[in-house]
């Protein structure tokens, strides 16, 4: 995956947690209507994340953004360099 793919993914992961500011999410919104491959590939992003909600038996939403994000680092430290 490229950098720019990387940063793609991290927005619209963002995006679905709720962390990105309204300017940003307004951004996003106006991409998905221009890019419908886009808003599909937010669909499913947003699928898998509360897949793993459901899995993980947690209810709120600061409990799944601590969880992914503890999960960001570890990938990041065990990465390769």
């Amino acid at each position: 995956m490229s950098d720019e793919e990387q940063t793609e993914l991290d927005i619209l992961q963002n995006y679905c947690l709720e962390l990105l500011s309204e300017e940003d999410k307004t951004k996003v919104d106006i991409m998905c209507i221009s890019y419908p491959e886009l808003a599909n590939e937010l669909k499913l992003l947003r699928l898998s994340i509360e897949k793993y909600k459901e899995n993980h038996k947690m209810q709120h939403l600061k409990e799944l953004r601590n969880a992914i994000w503890e999960a960001i680092q570890h990938s990041k430290n065990n990465s390769p360099k």
